[in-house]
């Protein structure tokens, strides 16, 4: 059985038809297929509960989760810059631009806590903001680095362009009371990653967005 974490796109989301689609749906199942396993999938509110005794294995699960033994990363949790230009922001490009945040958001929130001096614009939701970078009519769209990569795929002049703040990793969480089957989780995550069906998994859904944490915007 399997669980995660996200309820909106790109990591899994259910569809109104029933169906589930999203990163943790796509990589647990070449995770079973590599284990040769066969997925299914369970609706749980809690991770560490869930992963003693509802399933096996938990998607989605942020590093910094208590009671739970971390099978493997791919991907982060972080606050993103998104703009219509190459390579990692400095803080001499955000200074005197203009960015567009979800109104409410964690993003605004973060921008709050920060010295760049940026002239904000909000919007009800994402989209709109996504739809206003690429018009021109702001410089850049903070959010979510994952919801914003996703979104992103539909603007070909729209790529990520650095994280604000510390990305933290997540991951497979597996109960810390089955050491054996984090280590063959973890086993067939490196065998995915080192073949290149993980990327090939990833692809559909952020596109080239790369493993965050290399580089932060504000240095």
């Amino acid at each position: 059985g399997l669980r995660t974490a996200s309820e909106s796109l790109p990591l899994g989301y259910l569809y109104e038809d029933g169906t589930l689609g999203g990163l943790d749906v796509d990589l647990a199942a070449a995770l079973a297929d590599e284990l040769g396993l066969k997925v299914s999938y369970v609706a749980v509110s809690d991770a560490v509960s869930a992963a003693n005794t509802s399933c096996d294995i938990v998607m989605g699960v942020s590093s910094l989760e208590q009671g739970l033994t971390i099978a493997g990363t791919y991907a982060e949790s972080s606050v993103a810059f998104f703009g219509r230009g190459e390579g990692i922001a400095q803080v001499t490009d955000l200074n005197g631009k203009s960015v567009g945040v979800q109104d409410g958001s964690a993003s605004q929130v973060a921008l709050s806590r920060t010295g760049l001096m940026m002239g904000q614009t909000t919007y009800a939701d994402l989209n709109s903001a996504f739809e206003a970078l690429a018009s021109g009519q702001v410089d850049y769209v903070l959010c979510d680095a994952y919801a914003g990569a996703y979104l992103s795929l539909q603007y070909r002049s729209v790529s990520f362009e650095g994280c604000l703040d510390t990305p933290i990793p997540t991951g497979i969480g597996v109960s810390s009371d089955n050491p054996e089957l984090a280590g063959q989780v973890a086993q067939a995550l490196e065998t995915l990653r080192s073949d290149g069906v993980l990327g090939l998994v990833r692809s559909p859904w952020v596109g080239e967005l790369p493993t965050l944490g290399a580089e932060r915007s504000e240095e």
